[in-house]
């Protein structure tokens, strides 16, 4: 998690402390990686695809609901995706890429 993903929760929860009060307490205690852009706080799309770069040679996984953040990702074939199925309550990967490196 870096900074500016760390940030947009922040954000969410002052906005909507019952929805993301348990995700705020879980994020404080996940370990946060320094930004791979310069400046400061960005939108947290962006810097998660910064951070990802072109090789993911940090070797991390993205964990998010938003579909087209999804799927940009998965066009790059670079970095294995999870996100929450509301229907099943269960966490799921992604489908692979079919990106051949």
């Amino acid at each position: 998690m870096t900074k500016c993903v760390m940030r947009e929760i922040e954000n969410l929860a002052q906005e909507m402390p019952d929805v993301f009060r348990n995700t705020l307490m879980e994020a404080k205690r996940t370990v946060k990686l320094p930004c791979e852009h310069g400046g400061g706080i960005i939108d947290v799309d962006k810097c998660m695809e910064t951070f990802i770069g072109k090789r993911n040679e940090n070797k991390v996984f993205v964990g998010t609901n938003d579909e087209e953040l999804r799927n940009r990702i998965r066009d790059k074939g670079i970095a294995p995706i999870f996100f929450y199925d509301r229907k099943s309550s269960m966490l799921i990967m992604d489908k692979p890429s079919e990106v051949v490196n």
